[in-house]
């Protein structure tokens, strides 16, 4: 069913939409590129007061990937007819990254499902091989089984996946 819903996107060209307003612009700033986006989540640790929420984990990493690249912007339209919104966009839709709580993919079968559903559709219809899907949580959790898994099966995808701790 997965292969079917991505051969369906896969048809469609991406969407246009309007450039959002930066969270930061830099004198000195890194091209908006994946790579990165990837190396600079890897380096990042987040305030364990970071992992409390959702929101706070965006507000976090918006402003730590802002201080490095010119356009970052949180709650990014990826445009359609759904009106969704990637957490965090780098380089006005070049590089998107969504952003989960661990807790909330372990905790929730209807999450890890939708997480998978968000990133093949995110990816298809603006991304296109340039997303990265960022789980932050607490180190005992990196190894997880399930987030294991689910990165596998997304990475198949071309859909690169981060693990980012609090600390």
């Amino acid at each position: 069913m997965i292969e079917a819903l991505v051969a369906l996107l896969d048809e469609g060209p991406p969407g246009i939409v309007s450039a959002p307003q930066s969270v930061s612009a830099p004198a000195s700033h890194l091209p908006p590129t994946k790579e990165n986006a990837v190396r600079l989540l890897r380096e990042l640790r987040l305030p364990s007061r970071a992992l409390r929420s959702e929101a706070d984990v965006e507000e976090a990493v918006a402003e730590y990937l802002g201080r490095r690249f010119q356009a970052v912007c949180e709650q990014y339209s990826i445009g359609g007819m759904l009106g969704l919104k990637i957490d965090v966009d780098i380089g006005d839709g070049q590089v998107g990254v969504e952003l989960k709580l661990a807790d909330s993919i372990l905790g929730n079968t209807n999450e890890f499902h939708r997480l998978i559903g968000q990133a093949i559709y995110y990816d298809r219809r603006r991304y296109r091989g340039n997303l990265v899907i960022c789980v932050a949580g607490q180190h005992d959790d990196a190894e997880d089984p399930l987030l294991r898994d689910l990165f596998t099966l997304l990475e198949s995808y071309n859909i690169t996946c981060v693990y980012v701790t609090g600390g």
